[in-house]
C-alpha cells in the first residue's frame, strides 16, 4: 500500500482548462507533480483561443501594480518578456498564471488532504479582488484516470 495522502490527484498528473470570459484568453495546463514533496514539478501551457491583446495587457499591468514588479518577476523567472515599447507580454500573462495556478492547486490540495486547513483563507484573500480572479473561479477540474 502505498504512503500516499488521498486528494485530488490520483496521479502525478492533473490538467486544467480555464478561460477568462471578458477577454477570451482560453490557456490548458497540464500539471506534473510531487504528492510527496507536494509541489508542482513542471506546468505546460497551451492557447485555445487568440487573447485580446489589449486585456491581456491590462491583466498583467494590473497584477504588477497589485503585487509589484518584482513578484512578477518571481513568478516570470526566465520567461519574462518585455517588448521595446516596455510593454508586458502574453507570455508573461501565460507564465505567471501557471505558477500562481500552480501555487493555487498545491494549496488547494493541501486543504482538501487536511495537510493545513488554514491555507483555505489564504487562497479566498488571495482570489478575491484580483485583477484576474475571473480567470481563478472558471477553473475547471479534469481528473484522467
Amino acid at each position: 500500500m502505498s504512503g500516499k495522502k488521498p486528494g485530488p490527484f490520483n496521479d502525478t498528473e492533473a490538467a486544467i482548462r480555464l478561460r477568462d470570459p471578458a477577454s477570451g484568453v482560453g490557456v490548458e495546463l497540464k500539471l506534473t507533480l510531487d504528492p510527496e514533496r507536494e509541489v508542482v514539478v513542471d506546468a505546460k501551457y497551451r492557447l485555445t483561443d487568440m487573447p485580446d491583446e489589449e486585456r491581456a495587457a491590462e491583466l498583467i499591468s494590473n497584477l504588477i501594480r497589485e503585487k509589484g514588479f518584482l513578484f512578477c518577476m518571481t513568478l516570470a523567472g526566465d520567461d519574462l518578456i518585455e517588448s521595446n515599447e516596455g510593454q508586458r507580454s502574453i507570455p508573461l500573462l501565460l507564465t505567471a498564471l501557471k505558477l500562481a495556478l500552480s501555487e493555487y492547486i498545491m494549496r488547494r490540495y493541501a486543504v482538501e488532504t487536511g495537510i493545513a486547513k488554514d491555507r483555505g483563507e489564504f487562497i479566498e484573500s488571495f482570489l478575491k479582488g484580483h485583477p484576474m480572479y475571473e480567470m481563478f473561479a472558471d477553473i475547471e477540474f479534469i481528473q484522467e484516470d
